[in-house]
């Protein structure tokens, strides 16, 4: 009787353990159908096509403002190029129409290219002039101190910075028209949800996923020969004719954000390196004078890009500045102007800490050695220039104790000192501060455009509400004599009251930066006021 009570026993434990087996194994299996289902619900109803949305369309348009903005009465073309997800062209026309446009008319033309980032495409919604139509557009160009926030995607927050420089006094009255070149590749992989809940809650974990795809298709982007020849192309189009720019050539703008900063710096990258290599093989040939630059002004916002594409950069605009003879170096009282700058918000947490960890995952069985200055190679690899010290050399810094107003000649503006019993008496105006109109931004934007540098203004920013800015350069001189970057490359990290994270590169105050950044490199060609030198 033991042994059959023995066996009774063993028979239930060995079906409780097959029933927990069994059990484990279905509820396994149904977490399996549920994911698999939810991924493929993901990948169906929010993949973001491999597809061109302006193939069908005219590639140059004309964008008219006054329907949603009355008060801005200038318009300013637009045209759109895009590359499939291995960086070749949808349709090579549209580059041959951009570039017809721009030989036609590139008499006092300022033409602005931006290439786009992560979670972004050249989507404009199905609508064809989305900045007369688009209901959120015409309320953000009505009240423009909210930036380009009430916009929905790059497209349309383009175009309204467009808008703004098209409008801008310096602009308008130096007889300048604007054209802006949208270069769209597929940086969204999976499209936003339809609605808040879904886009949070099953959505906002697949997109954050596709980092390391979008990032792998921004450097096929980076390095495809389509991409590249473009960015030549539009700087050859719109080069000057003479030996020197005029103040009716072209002025040349290269913007890029995010995926799409990392895109533009490796074209950088690989034209300095050509231009270097010319000039290493035949050092004779090399003219005296400043080295040539790729552009006015090349912008990289919020870049997720390898700091070591910087790190070349600075080490070939060297070479090429002693091969050239511009072997005057930056000191604190006399500032070589920039035609690239990176700016990198101090709150961009997708640059700043998750690049990092996620780019070091690719990194870990590679093999890296230390430099001569003592740093090592890999975190050239695993962290963003603004991320290194001895590339970033200024800062964007929020001066909470000065405001500036506008001059008695209304081209310039001055510094004053602010008090805090003046704090509270502006906190309760603070309202209508909010409700700011078009013509106050468009001010402070022209006057960071054209106000000439005076010694007391010549680093600061005149930012919204009249806040006020400065540019910090060259603070790392004194921490790393040796490897300091005193180069035409700024790198600069940027206080969250001018460019709060890494989307908020469309704001009033981040659009300000940019309208003094434009000055120092271009500036005394749209004012008379203006200078290329910033002392």
């Amino acid at each position: 009787m033991k042994n059959c009570s023995r066996c009774h026993d063993n028979e239930r434990v060995t079906t409780s353990y097959n029933f927990l087996i069994l059990n484990a194994s279905n509820s396994f299996s149904a977490f399996m159908r549920i994911s698999t289902m939810l991924v493929l619900a993901v990948y169906v109803c929010g993949c973001a096509c491999n597809t061109s949305y302006h193939a069908e369309r005219k590639t140059v348009r004309e964008i008219s403002c006054v329907e949603a903005a009355p008060k801005l009465s200038h318009s300013f073309k637009l045209a759109f190029i895009e590359f499939d997800d291995q960086g070749e062209f949808f349709n090579e026309r549209q580059l041959d129409q951009t570039l017809t446009e721009i030989k036609l008319n590139r008499k006092n033309l300022i033409l602005i290219t931006f290439v786009h980032g992560w979670q972004n495409n050249a989507s404009i919604n199905g609508n064809n002039n989305p900045l007369m139509k688009d209901a959120d557009m015409e309320k953000s160009l009505k009240q423009f101190n909210e930036g380009a926030k009430g916009t929905k995607g790059d497209v349309q927050r383009f175009k309204q910075f467009l808008a703004l420089i098209a409008n801008s006094p310096s602009v308008v009255n130096s007889g300048k028209h604007v054209m802006g070149v949208y270069l769209g590749w597929r940086g969204e992989l999976i499209s936003k949800g339809p609605d808040p809940i879904t886009d949070r809650v099953v959505m906002s974990a697949p997109r954050a996923l596709t980092f390391w795809s979008r990032r792998a298709a921004a450097t096929r982007m980076g390095d495809a020969s389509e991409m590249g020849f473009t960015l030549d192309c539009l700087r050859a189009a719109a080069k000057p004719v003479g030996s020197r720019a005029t103040r009716e050539d072209p002025i040349t703008v290269f913007m890029g954000h995010s995926f799409g900063g990392k895109v533009l710096e490796q074209a950088v990258c690989q034209w300095l390196a050509r231009k270097y290599a010319e000039i290493y093989v035949a050092p004779l040939k090399a003219s005296s004078g400043q080295a040539e630059k790729f552009a006015d002004l090349v912008l990289i916002m919020n870049p997720a890009s390898e700091a070591i594409y910087a790190r070349r950069i600075v080490e070939m605009m060297r070479r090429l500045r002693a091969a050239s003879g511009d072997s005057k170096a930056r000191d604190t009282t006399e500032i070589s102007p920039p035609w690239l700058v990176t700016v990198t918000s101090k709150t961009d947490s997708a640059t700043n800490n998750f690049f990092n960890v996620g780019t070091r995952v690719g990194t870990v069985f590679g093999g890296y050695r230390d430099y001569d200055d003592k740093t090592h190679q890999r975190d050239f690899f695993c962290k963003t220039a603004p991320n290194v010290r001895q590339l970033k050399n200024g800062d964007a810094v929020w001066c909470k104790d000065l405001r500036w107003e506008k001059s008695a000649s209304g081209k310039a503006f001055v510094i004053q000192p602010y008090t805090e019993s003046q704090e509270k008496k502006d906190k309760s105006a603070e309202s209508v501060a909010r409700a700011e109109t078009t013509p106050s931004l468009i001010t402070a934007f022209d006057l960071n455009l054209c106000c000439p540098n005076s010694p007391e203004t010549s680093t600061y920013l005149a930012l919204a509400n009249n806040q006020v800015g400065k540019l910090q350069i060259n603070t790392q001189e004194t921490e790393s004599p040796n490897r300091a970057n005193d180069t035409h490359y700024w790198i600069l990290k940027v206080d969250p009251k001018i460019m709060d994270g890494h989307s908020d590169i469309w704001g009033p105050n981040a659009m300000n930066l940019y309208a003094r950044l434009f000055h120092y490199s271009a500036g005394d060609r749209v004012s008379q006021t203006g200078t290329s030198v910033l002392r």
